[in-house]
C-alpha cells in the first residue's frame, strides 16, 4: 500500500499549503520521523476514502516542544454524535 522507506512524518511545521511539500521546505522547528509500521482500518478503501484512519508507530520516541504537543483525547460520555 505505501513504501515506508520514502514515507516520513514531519511534526512541528504548519506550512501544509504548498505543492511537492519535501522536508527540506519544513521550518526551523520541523521534525522529521522514520515510520516503523502502519496499520489501516480493516474496512479502508482507497477509492472512496472510506474509514481512512490509521495507528501510525514512528522509529522513534516524539520530541514535544511548543510546536509540537499532545492532542487530548475525550473522556467517554463526553463524545458528542456528529449527525
Amino acid at each position: 500500500m505505501m513504501d515506508l522507506s520514502i514515507t516520513k512524518v514531519i511534526l512541528g511545521d504548519t506550512n501544509r499549503c504548498q505543492e511537492n511539500y519535501t522536508h527540506e521546505d519544513a521550518g526551523v522547528n520541523a521534525t522529521e520521523y522514520e515510520i516503523e509500521t502502519v496499520t489501516f482500518h480493516y474496512a479502508y478503501d482507497d477509492h472512496l476514502f472510506d474509514s481512512d484512519v490509521a495507528l501510525v508507530k514512528l522509529k522513534e520516541k516524539i520530541k514535544f516542544n511548543g510546536n509540537v504537543q499532545i492532542i487530548p483525547l475525550a473522556n467517554e460520555g463526553k463524545i458528542r454524535d456528529a449527525a
